[in-house]
């Protein structure tokens, strides 16, 4: 029975800390679904970078102590410390990254449909004025009863130089 419970332990270590190494991916993309995250990639790069650095760092830190017990066969209880953590964070950091950009992309998604108004009112304020409008303020009340919400933040550029450095991106 005592092993049972020793491998309990266990599954319940790995488990609690693939929770915590995917937390942030997920978080970050259940915001951008619910229309309030971080809509540049760069803030997922900025949170990415040092979770993979303690990652990187933990699993050198892990095979060093491998290596130690190998060399010390003696001391059996030391090598079951860092084995369930280690694959914790590994199994949670692929998961939170895999089904963390999912939910990210599907955020992307939805915005596409919020902005849907949005785009229609724009092309109407600019069929009906042989120029789109200059700020999307313009399009109310005329166009729209409001701004469509959780979107992120959008600006209408007209100008070559502007629209040069958005690669031509509608």
């Amino acid at each position: 029975m005592k092993q049972g419970e020793a491998l309990k332990k266990r599954i319940a270590k790995t488990f609690i800390f693939a929770v915590i190494a995917a937390a942030p991916f997920l978080w970050t993309s259940i915001l951008t679904v619910n229309g309030t995250g971080g809509w540049s990639t760069a803030g997922i790069e900025l949170l990415i970078f040092p979770i993979l650095l303690v990652f990187i760092i933990w699993l050198l830190l892990s095979i060093i102590r491998m290596i130690q017990f190998l060399a010390r066969k003696g001391q059996a209880e030391n090598e079951g410390r860092s084995s369930p953590i280690t694959l914790g964070i590994v199994i949670g950091g692929v998961l939170g990254i895999l089904v963390g950009g999912e939910l990210r992309m599907y955020g992307f998604e939805l915005a596409a449909e919020r902005a849907a108004p949005l785009i229609e009112a724009i092309e109407s304020y600019a069929h009906d004025n042989s120029k789109p409008p200059a700020t999307l303020d313009a399009l109310v009340p005329n166009y729209l009863t409001e701004l469509p919400a959780k979107l992120p933040p959008l600006e209408i550029v007209t100008d070559s130089q502007q629209l040069s450095e958005y690669g031509d991106n509608p």
